[in-house]
């Protein structure tokens, strides 16, 4: 299981981005594993959407085509769980969502944020896609 972080989300998205071929690569890659998005970076990624009038192509590319479920962590215990990754790591709330949904879904981050790489990788939560 991969959770994808809308620094990756949203350059694929976004043919004249400058990480949209490093994106579309990645995701490739990821092809045969099942994708999630929590649900507050998939409403990061849906801003844009909003602005561009774009809300249904987004939703056929990313949860239709691609088969990205959305992660809507709940119940009682989750904030306190949130709130501990994001204590004992210093990363931003947005990027403590991706690392605590992961960790809750025992998978991977996919990522091109450089603070959440790293803690990723010392947690042992970042997906690096095979060798070729």
């Amino acid at each position: 299981m991969i959770v994808i972080d809308a620094s990756v989300v949203i350059p694929y998205l976004n043919s004249n981005h400058i990480h949209h071929k490093r994106a579309t690569d990645l995701i490739a890659k990821m092809a045969d594993q099942y994708l999630f998005i929590p649900a507050v970076t998939w409403a990061e990624v849906l801003v844009g959407a909003i602005k561009n009038h774009e809300v249904e192509g987004v939703v056929n590319k990313v949860l239709r085509a691609l088969g990205v479920a959305v992660a809507n962590a709940d119940g009682p215990e989750w904030p306190l769980e949130l709130a501990k990754v994001r204590a004992r790591t210093g990363l931003n709330m947005p990027d403590a969502i991706v690392l605590a949904t992961a960790e809750s879904l025992k998978g991977k981050v996919a990522t091109f944020d450089n603070k959440l790489r790293e803690v990723a990788a010392n947690e042992g939560r970042l997906y690096e896609p095979p060798a070729e």
